[in-house]
């Protein structure tokens, strides 16, 4: 799935069929920012930090337009991981397609990276390096969720996050989610650190984590439009993961049930004029996974994003 071309590149194809546009309506925009992937074991035997992991990845160029209700986005990474060696190296693949409009929309993922250093290692200590490095380390994660509103209102999600759809004044919109998740944590040598490893033998001897999951939960938007076009907004999301687990030792196999609660979090500002429209959206999405022995294991997806758009018509 990753090869040569995606260690500099990433496509992320956004699919907006914007039922309210007009058929003559065309907005190109530009945008710069960072998706962001990382992932946290906490609750590790009696200790209370939290061990957190990331790959060495840059950050990104996003162009983009918006003709007669399709709109098609291209990603370029424009950082250069090189620049920060001591974080080792990271190859990734990183697609996803998204369909918004103000009754339901659908988020389609496929996200593969392989090469972490922790990121706290000063807080954890018990080396001489700058950073623990797991090179070897590959968290694999797709998926399908959508969300239908309660209630037909102006809210859309599409025009909270870049203004694909346009910002009108609205009461706000509540949401039920249900989709579909899996995750892949694979390993060849201990993911603890040395100094961890002593307080849970099971998970310094996990190689391979498979999840799969069915999530469904319940969300609410809103923004505020000034009479200066100016708005902020947000999204709250409340999603139950139910998942059958398969945990993969160095000498045995162990399967389980859990069930888990996580946020997920969706904000925007800018301004919302008729020709450009500018703006700022945060995007945040965390997923609690079992550990063994009650620990866990939370993969977070952060997307920061600036853009310009210009509407014609």
């Amino acid at each position: 799935m990753t090869n040569r071309f995606f260690n500099k590149f990433v496509f992320i194809i956004l699919v907006c069929l914007n039922q309210q546009a007009r058929a003559t309506e065309i907005s190109p925009y530009f945008g710069v920012g960072n998706d962001i992937f990382n992932f946290t074991i906490e609750s590790l035997g009696s200790n209370d930090s939290t061990l957190r992991y990331e790959p060495n990845t840059p950050g990104l160029s996003r162009f983009g337009i918006n003709a007669y209700g399709l709109g098609i986005s291209y990603s370029a990474r424009t950082g250069s991981a090189d620049l920060q060696a001591e974080k080792g190296y990271s190859d990734y693949f990183d697609f996803q397609i998204n369909y918004h409009n103000k009754r339901w929309g659908a988020d389609l993922y496929v996200q593969q990276y392989k090469g972490f250093f922790l990121q706290n290692t000063s807080d954890v200590g018990g080396t001489t390096d700058p950073y623990y490095l797991f090179p070897d380390v590959k968290f694999s994660h797709y998926g399908i969720m959508g969300r239908y509103a309660l209630s037909e209102s102006n809210f859309s999600i599409a025009g909270l996050l870049n203004q694909s759809e346009e910002v009108k004044k609205t009461a706000g919109s509540y949401f039920i989610i249900l989709g579909y998740r899996n995750y892949d944590l694979l390993t060849e040598q201990s993911i603890i650190p040395t100094v961890f490893q002593t307080l849970d033998n099971d998970m310094s001897n996990l190689r391979n984590l498979k999840v799969y999951s069915l999530n469904f939960g319940l969300g609410a938007g809103k923004y505020w439009v000034s009479d200066s076009k100016l708005f902020f907004g947000g999204v709250i999301d409340f999603v139950g993961t139910f998942a059958q687990y398969k945990y993969i030792l160095t000498n045995e196999k162990r399967t389980a049930d859990y069930g888990t609660l996580s946020p997920s979090l969706k904000i925007g500002l800018g301004y919302a004029g008729e020709r450009w429209r500018t703006g700022l959206s945060v995007y945040t999405d965390t997923t609690t996974l079992q550990g063994l022995n009650r620990s866990y294991i939370k993969p977070t997806a952060t997307s920061f994003f600036i853009y310009v758009r210009y509407m014609f018509n």
